[in-house]
């Protein structure tokens, strides 16, 4: 799990801090044939070191129109010099919960 933070926060400093409308997808690993992704969202002012990881998951599903419902969520943290990760897993029927655990924990 260290080895996934210490990833995305080596993201944080390769990317721009100019203002995002839209959140950058970033493919953070590959199963069965389908990209893993999560969303990113940056700072526009008072910048700090940090960064939130939020893991989009309810009943074990996770999906892109559940990571952009969490846009405000998000804009709060930004607004505060956070970094926002919204990281999506395999969900539901297809992936069972230990599927989407290791989905989460990859390196």
């Amino acid at each position: 799990m260290k080895t996934v933070i210490l990833h995305f926060l080596l993201l944080i400093s390769l990317v721009s801090t100019a203002q995002n409308e839209q959140p950058v997808e970033i493919i953070y690993g590959h199963k069965d044939g389908l990209a893993m992704t999560f969303l990113m969202y940056t700072p526009t002012a008072n910048i700090k070191s940090r960064a939130i990881i939020n893991i989009i998951s309810g009943n074990w599903v996770s999906g892109y129109e559940d990571a952009l419902s969490q846009n405000k969520v998000a804009d709060v943290y930004t607004k505060n010099g956070y970094t926002v990760f919204n990281v999506m897993h395999g969900s539901q029927p297809r992936y069972n919960i230990t599927e989407a655990i290791a989905d989460i924990k990859r390196q």
